[in-house]
């Protein structure tokens, strides 16, 4: 017997309201739905099981988003540049990477610069390397 859903609720860090993420056939979706004990939260579902969250979650704002779904081994992933877990010696380049999409962050500042060596020493932000 394989898994038939999931739920991640990521409220760590920064993130506030907490940040939620569940996928699954509609039963096993219901089932986590009731798991769920967030007073404020943003979901991330798939266009299909955003009526389960919608009954049982008041939604104050709506965003469509493409999301990306794979089975293990009907997979075709293409990547054309090299793909490294991330480290302390990236915090920088991956900081102005960020200003460069979010530029509404301001400048970089120490605190954020200690709060990103210790993401990325935890060993789970992977980035990927072109023109080397």
């Amino acid at each position: 017997m394989g898994v038939a859903g999931f739920l991640l609720i990521y409220s760590g860090g920064r993130v506030v309201p907490a940040s939620i993420i569940v996928d699954g056939d509609v039963h096993t979706v219901i089932s986590l739905l009731e798991l769920v004990d967030e007073d404020e939260a943003i979901f991330h579902v798939d266009p299909e099981l955003s009526g389960l969250v919608k009954s049982k979650f008041h939604i104050g704002s709506e965003y469509l988003t493409e999301i990306m779904r794979l089975k293990r081994g009907e997979e075709r992933l293409y990547i054309g540049h090299s793909v490294e877990l991330l480290n302390e010696n990236h915090v920088m380049e991956f900081l102005r990477l960020r200003r460069e999409w979010r530029s509404s962050l301001g400048s970089i500042t120490d605190e954020e610069v200690k709060w990103t060596k210790n993401e990325l020493r935890r060993g789970h932000v992977y980035g990927i390397f072109a023109n080397e």
